[in-house]
């Protein structure tokens, strides 16, 4: 899916997100598969 694609290429940025979001699981989870 595009959201592998885009996870992938901002990492950081959506990493950094996802503590505010609270979503850091899932993003970590997304970001490994």
């Amino acid at each position: 899916m595009l959201s592998e694609v885009l996870s992938a290429h901002n990492q950081g940025t959506r990493v950094s997100h996802a503590i505010s979001d609270g979503s850091l699981y899932k993003t970590s989870d997304d970001v490994i598969t």
